[in-house]
């Protein structure tokens, strides 16, 4: 089967590993949680803006660069 090269952008936070190799027709598999300082993770994503949220058991149909969602933490009351 074919493979593809998948990209994590972690916008502006860090991300380890920062890309990696699946299979055409399995899933991702697990995915890096990237950490950036005030912000929280919730998921990565098709585009910067917006796009489809990808999970671990999406199926790999082409590469695809990942940008992950982050959103700003709350201050603690």
């Amino acid at each position: 089967p074919a493979s593809y090269t998948v990209t994590f952008d972690p916008n502006g936070g860090s991300c380890t590993p920062s890309s990696g190799t699946v299979l055409f027709s399995s899933s991702y598999g697990d995915l890096p949680t990237p950490s950036r300082t005030g912000y929280i993770f919730s998921g990565w994503f098709t585009s910067k803006v917006g796009g489809e949220l990808v999970l671990p058991d999406t199926p790999v149909t082409e590469s695809r660069d990942m940008y992950d969602g982050m959103s700003v933490r709350p201050l603690a009351e």
